[in-house]
């Protein structure tokens, strides 16, 4: 199951007082794995790094919103004062959620760091068009194509998860023989399912994002 911290925050603009819940735990029973290294599932959430404030309805990083008072989910949920307090909606990337789309429009990063958190999140929720649809003709728009190639620079560390996301997002751009190359830098014995899933959709030229079977 999914547990939570309740948060209650204090917007730094308009001083509206809000709800925010923080993942304490969760897990990925029956969840499904995607080749863009996405997660979904019913017992699963990553959380946020960002939140809207209820108020002004701006975004801002959590960090950056200071916290009066984290409390555990059963006082919250027996504390009606608490329960009357607006609640921040979750960015998450839900599969009719295209908040992260609107967020890099706005580019409201600080640093690398967020940028590539922002920049990842959206190429997601594009993603979500097409995830168990396999009826839509897949189709990168002049942004989404601009983010992806932004990702390719901005996903320059040198482990496995960056050479899976950049040999994912070179498929997703058709330039199979690229995304190849790079597979071909990540050990057979390391992340065999994602890498060999990528590498099969490459050589078939498959561009759209596909769930990981078992």
């Amino acid at each position: 199951m999914t547990s939570y911290i309740i948060e209650i925050k204090k917007c730094p603009d308009c001083n509206c007082e809000f709800i925010r819940p923080m993942v304490a735990s969760c897990n990925t029973f029956d969840a499904k794995f995607y080749t863009d290294c996405f997660i979904w599932g019913p017992m699963y959430d990553e959380g946020s790094a960002l939140l809207i404030c209820p108020g002004c309805h701006k975004y801002f990083w959590c960090e950056d919103v200071s916290t009066t008072q984290s409390i555990p989910e059963s006082k919250y949920f027996n504390d009606s004062e608490l329960k009357s307090l607006p609640f921040s909606s979750p960015l998450s990337i839900g599969f009719c959620n295209n908040r992260y789309e609107d967020v890099l429009r706005k580019k409201i990063w600080k640093n690398i760091a967020q940028e590539k958190y922002i920049r990842i999140r959206a190429w997601w929720a594009f993603n979500n068009t097409y995830r168990d649809d396999k009826t839509k003709s897949f189709d990168i728009s002049a942004e989404q194509k601009e983010n992806f190639l932004r990702l390719l620079i901005l996903l320059d560390d040198n482990d496995i998860d960056t050479s899976i996301k950049k040999a994912e997002i070179l498929r997703q751009l058709g330039r199979f023989d690229e995304c190849l190359k790079e597979l071909d830098s990540i050990p057979d014995d390391t992340a065999p399912r994602i890498a060999g899933a990528i590498k099969r959709l490459a050589i078939c030229k498959k561009r759209q994002v596909e769930i990981l079977k078992d």
